[in-house]
């Protein structure tokens, strides 16, 4: 059902975009969700130092293959 929905939906986000009358938050609202859904999320940057150990648990059949 919500697949069969999908043309609806974008149409919406289209014409809300394109509509002069809506608020400029709605319109920038609907163009940020039609340019994540074609492009993905912007990427997130960490901030701080990151201070962490790798520890690699091996099983019994893996330590015998590595020899």
């Amino acid at each position: 059902m919500f697949k069969a929905a999908t043309p609806a939906a974008a149409g919406l986000l289209i014409k809300t975009i394109d509509n002069e009358d809506a608020p400029l938050a709605m319109r920038m609202d609907a163009a940020k969700t039609v340019i994540e859904r074609v492009y993905g999320k912007a990427t997130q940057p960490i901030d701080g130092s990151l201070d962490a150990t790798l520890q690699i648990v091996m099983s019994d059949e893996a330590r015998e293959l590595m020899g």
